[in-house]
């Protein structure tokens, strides 16, 4: 046991610095491009700007969906190993990965992955995040909500970015908390008949009130983009218009 887990701690290291050296050499010549024609400081604020978002999505994520997995496991204990599988079945791996003795490690593991992949997502986006944080007024109000016209350009399409994320992980953290409970058979057929724990369904109910504020929040960014809207019998001004 001791030998395989050298392994796998070997195997992660080496994939970072695999992954560590190749992001090195493709920034290390951008930097260089960068340098050379004066733009090092151009350079340096987009690294910091993809960094900083990394970061914060990476720790929203994991806080998140972290916490939502540990609940999932506390309060899947009481069922966790109540209806013994029977002895012609075969333990499947995912079962052995996720409940076994190093249950702990895989789940934070998983969630790091998950949070890596979040992350990633999110700082491809480091544009809109500059420009929501070095936004300016235009002095110029749109009648129907009363909108400065800097609005609909620096702010709004930073809500819609953090709206989509926001359902994403919350896809991905309902998917991961219903393995947990299904793995520790809080939720099951038995004798031809659904089993689910009442603190599944709690759970549930919580991740599903935050699915439907998320769709109250997004039909109400909904309406802003009415104003530029290019379908319909009256169409707004496009967003990115200039005259």
């Amino acid at each position: 046991m001791e030998l395989k887990k050298r392994f796998f701690v070997l195997a992660g290291l080496a994939v970072a610095v695999v992954v560590g050296g190749v992001l090195f050499a493709s920034y290390y010549g951008d930097w260089l491009w960068f340098q050379n024609l004066g733009f090092s400081r151009v350079f340096l604020t987009e690294i910091s700007a993809k960094t900083l978002t990394f970061l914060g999505a990476f720790l929203l994520f994991v806080l998140f969906a972290g916490l939502n997995i540990r609940y999932a496991r506390k309060w899947g204990r009481p069922t966790r190993g109540v209806r013994v599988i029977h002895p012609q079945q075969p333990t499947s791996p995912l079962f052995s990965l996720f409940q076994g003795d190093h249950a702990g490690g895989a789940w934070a593991a998983l969630v790091v992955v998950l949070a890596t992949i979040m992350g990633l997502g999110a700082s491809d986006s480091w544009l809109t995040f500059l420009k929501f944080f070095h936004a300016s007024r235009f002095g110029i109000a749109e009648p129907i909500f009363g909108k400065d016209l800097g609005f609909y350009l620096f702010a709004l399409p930073l809500y819609e970015l953090l709206l989509e994320w926001f359902f994403f992980g919350l896809i991905i953290t309902s998917i991961a908390v219903g393995i947990s409970y299904y793995l520790d058979r809080a939720i099951g057929v038995i004798e031809n008949r659904l089993f689910v724990a009442p603190r599944f369904k709690t759970h549930f109910q919580v991740l599903g009130g935050l699915f439907f504020l998320g769709f109250a929040v997004s039909y109400r960014l909904k309406l802003y983009g009415l104003l530029y809207s290019q379908s319909g019998v009256a169409s707004g001004e496009p967003r990115n218009s200039s005259r």
